[in-house]
């Protein structure tokens, strides 16, 4: 009894210890502390703040979740100065109003933004591992921040695309960034039958051969390395004469007004690495490529050097009658 009464003094000494490091000021101190004369509520409010203690300590204890510092950053596209952007929770996650998978997590995740060529990105998960990625991202928890990931984005994007090659079914597609591999699958029930799948998550292991149309719908603002990315596209993937056809959604024209609130910044959508065509531009300046924009955030990229590009061009005019070079 004497040491159940011993341990319950020590604790409210420690509470008292706590509120006076939050309180500095004496007036302030015993004003809460009267609130909390009650023994009981003042035991419970120090056990909260020891499991609130104890959960960021294990948090901040996970090398791949640390806080990022504000300095700035130096842009991994064009290697510029990027100031600090702003700061989100890891848990915001892609919508029209702020959005946070059960709750906010604690972790700050900082974006910075290029001065050149306006790459807005955060260096978050630059030194994750897979794991960390299935772990942390790509985990059974996707579906709830990406409900489209299935079946409806695969599907519609499968009609948009038939429509774009129709008349080429017989091309080498690859699906680059392919998830559970959907749109593959609706590709070939829209008589296309040369369609791969490439995941570095989900299908690891590159097809044999070089492809026609390198398909990237929606992948790049999860790469955070998008050189290096598009450099092994035309490594290892693009024939000679090949197009990479990309989705994206840019970034809009008040941006640095609006900041992190952009409904596109979600970290725990994985969208680490957001775009401009000013960006764009720079991409292909330093990796020789050209670029044409279609409609409804469509883009079809190819190499500066593609004997496709008098082709292309006729077929770019075709498909989007608007287009004016």
């Amino acid at each position: 009894m004497n040491k159940q009464l011993a341990t319950t003094q020590d604790q409210q000494n420690h509470l008292e210890y706590v509120l006076q490091s939050y309180f500095p000021s004496r007036t302030e101190f015993v004003a809460l502390r009267n609130e909390l004369s009650d023994t009981q509520k003042r035991i419970e409010l120090l056990e909260t703040q020891n499991s609130a203690d104890e959960i960021k300590k294990r948090l901040s204890a996970l090398p791949s979740l640390k806080n990022t510092s504000p300095q700035d950053r130096k842009c991994k596209i064009c290697g510029s100065k990027s100031p600090f952007f702003d700061v989100v929770d890891f848990n915001k996650y892609c919508g029209q109003h702020l959005r946070y998978i059960s709750d906010i997590s604690g972790i700050e995740v900082s974006y910075f933004k290029c001065e050149s060529c306006d790459f807005l990105f955060t260096d978050f998960c630059d030194h994750w591992t897979k794991e960390d990625f299935k772990s942390f991202i790509y985990n059974n928890d996707y579906i709830i921040v990406d409900p489209e990931y299935l079946e409806i984005r695969p599907a519609y994007t499968a009609d948009n695309m038939a429509a774009l090659l129709a008349g080429y079914e017989n091309l080498r597609i690859i699906d680059y960034g392919s998830g559970s591999g959907g749109f593959s699958k609706e590709m070939i029930k829209r008589g296309f039958s040369q369609v791969k799948n490439y995941d570095p998550f989900s299908s690891p292991t590159l097809p044999d051969g070089r492809f026609n149309v390198t398909c990237l719908f929606e992948v790049i603002e999860h790469s955070p390395t998008p050189i290096d990315t598009l450099k092994s596209i035309l490594t290892d993937i693009l024939s000679p004469s090949g197009i990479i056809i990309l989705t994206q959604t840019v970034q809009p024209e008040n941006i640095d007004e609006i900041r992190g609130s952009w409904w596109y910044i979600g970290p725990r959508n994985g969208h680490i690495s957001t775009y401009s065509e000013q960006t764009f531009n720079i991409i292909c300046k330093i990796l020789d490529m050209k670029y044409y924009k279609l409609r409804d955030g469509y883009y079809v990229f190819y190499p500066i050097y593609s004997t496709i590009e008098g082709e292309l061009l006729n077929f770019v005019r075709n498909t989007d009658p608007s287009y004016n070079v």
